[in-house]
């Protein structure tokens, strides 16, 4: 326990620690989380997802057609930056932390 001087007097602090959801509680706030994605959401981060592959597979064709070994050594060294990145990520980003389980 920490001692503070209080009019001449020494009085014993206690120290008390409230975590943020007991404050948010207290204050009248529930945490209200929408977990789902509309129909325009859904569409949106399928297309995200599919569009890389699909502009390699549809573009890369053509750009080595029309540029030829350049644009292999291009993809090729994309390819090996991505997987140094990848390679040289801190754990921490790569694991994907698990939802708690709902008590209500």
């Amino acid at each position: 326990m920490n001692e503070r001087q209080l009019h001449g007097l020494a009085q014993p602090v206690r120290e008390v620690h409230v975590s943020g959801k007991e404050r948010l509680e207290r204050l009248g706030y529930r945490q209200e989380l929408k977990r789902g994605l509309s129909l325009v959401g859904n569409v949106a981060l399928t297309v995200a997802a599919v569009a890389p592959a699909t502009s390699l597979l549809t573009i890369g064709p053509a750009a080595l057609a029309r540029s030829g070994t350049g644009i292999f050594f291009a993809y090729l060294l994309a390819a090996v930056v991505a997987f140094v990145w990848r390679c040289t990520m801190p754990s921490s980003l790569l694991s994907t932390p698990r939802p708690e389980a709902r008590t209500s």
